[in-house]
């Protein structure tokens, strides 16, 4: 479950989790040549066994090669050392287990969105890490009210994008001003057509040709619970 995937200098990797036994899952990392035309799955690997459920992963392509951000017992960055090695950077920082992260890297460390302790009280937070994942800083804490954070970077810009819980649900931004973070952008009202109920935006991850996109999850349907309405976004960065 939770598979990502990121090609780097002609190179595709992934990672996963996977269950390994009954009780036991883990953390794979593995990689294919994306010009094949049946990739092979090579140097596969688990870089962490967890006796739950809760771990998980993406794929951050940096300046210095590839990088996993895992919540495994705690936030942490593998670094790709070649073929199937990866190795654990000695920085680590508190994600509830419920959490998922958000990653990019931008002017050299790797800035990660994501839920905050306590879970339910709807804290977003951005950890900065440098590439070798050896320190680690709070770069971001909201208040209340904040979920489902994803982040998006490019041309020395950074933008973390979230679903605003009020009395009316909004999808709202925040950009990195280089020391601090500004105040919220409302990208989306709870006005608009089929919106109001959103949830889990998805960001392009490298902002490209100068504007930030994102489709998020909108109104549910009056007939069905299996089918919601999903919203694209598209502005000048």
């Amino acid at each position: 479950t939770g598979v990502d995937l990121q090609i780097q200098n002609g190179q595709g990797f992934l990672v996963w989790l996977t269950r390994s036994a009954s009780t036991s899952f883990q953390l794979v990392a593995a990689q294919f040549n994306p010009s094949d035309a049946t990739p092979v799955i090579a140097n596969r690997t688990a870089i962490y066994t967890s006796g739950g459920s809760s771990p998980s992963a993406t794929l951050v392509a940096t300046s210095a090669g590839m990088r996993i951000v895992a919540r495994t017992s705690k936030l942490k960055i593998y670094v790709h050392d070649g073929g199937a090695q990866w190795s654990a950077g000695s920085a680590s920082a508190s994600m509830p287990s419920k959490a998922k992260p958000s990653a990019v890297e931008l002017g050299g460390e790797i800035y990660v969105a994501h839920q905050g302790a306590p879970f339910a009280d709807g804290i977003v937070k951005v950890s900065r890490f440098n590439l070798s994942g050896s320190r680690v800083s709070t770069s971001l804490t909201t208040g209340t009210g904040y979920v489902q954070p994803v982040l998006a970077a490019g041309g020395g810009e950074l933008f973390v994008v979230m679903v605003k819980r009020a009395t009316e649900s909004t999808v709202v931004s925040r950009q990195w001003a280089g020391s601090t973070w500004d105040g919220d952008v409302t990208e989306i009202s709870a006005q608009v057509q089929n919106g109001g109920d959103f949830a889990y935006p998805n960001s392009e991850t490298q902002i490209s040709g100068g504007r930030l996109r994102f489709i998020v999850d909108g109104k549910v349907c009056p007939t069905s619970k299996q089918r919601n309405a999903i919203l694209g976004y598209d502005r000048a960065a």
